[in-house]
């Protein structure tokens, strides 16, 4: 089993990332383009998963 940890992304750097990585333009969550929410929830879920 693993894990990929998506890594947290600072409001101060939210716009920057979202303009800048593919990912939000290509990947999608449930129908929709992936959002820095989903992003940074992707995260906190695989950190969770980690440190059980």
């Amino acid at each position: 089993m693993f894990c990929i940890l998506w890594s947290y992304i600072i409001p101060q750097q939210q716009l920057t990332f979202q303009q800048t990585l593919n990912d939000f333009d290509v990947i999608r969550n449930r129908g929709r383009k992936l959002s820095i929410t989903d992003y940074n929830t992707l995260h906190k879920n695989d950190l969770a998963f980690f440190k059980r």
